[in-house]
């Protein structure tokens, strides 16, 4: 059996599969958005569940992250943890909502890092609450700072 043809296939599609990979637009987390719409350093206020809150960290423990994506990653993460405290410390459950304040590069790259998340089936339904509450306070930013 000549293995010559097996060999040169799999070589090929390993070398197009990593080059194509190294091009996706995950692969590194910008600070800027996706469309311009909000400056970075502007602060949102979604309204996020406790609860979705403490899975979102637990989910991001598992996420790859490069080393230059360190401080990004520690940042986002502050700002969840800085908002379940201030929520336990006001007698919040997890059923609760509380304020999250966060610069819009912030929500950005959350929302960055919880596309790299593998999540569960059941876990979906927290990204898509956390997303459309990210999303709706970047809304009413726009509404209230339009000139």
């Amino acid at each position: 059996m000549n293995l010559r043809p097996i060999a040169a296939l799999a070589a090929a599609v390993i070398l197009a599969s990593t080059s194509a990979f190294a091009q996706t637009s995950t692969d590194r987390i910008t600070l800027q958005s996706k469309d311009g719409a909000l400056p970075s350093e502007a602060v949102i206020k979604p309204s996020i569940r406790v609860g979705a809150l403490k899975s979102a960290i637990a989910m991001l423990q598992d996420v790859d992250i490069r080393l230059a994506e360190i401080d990004i990653f520690l940042g986002v993460k502050k700002v969840l943890n800085d908002a379940i405290v201030t929520a336990s410390a006001s007698g919040r459950a997890d059923d609760a909502t509380t304020t999250v304040e966060m610069q819009t590069a912030q929500a950005l790259n959350l929302g960055i890092l919880l596309g790299r998340v593998k999540a569960k089936s059941a876990d979906s339904t927290i990204i898509s609450d956390i997303e459309v509450a990210v999303k709706s306070a970047a809304s009413q930013w726009q509404s209230s700072n339009k000139k």
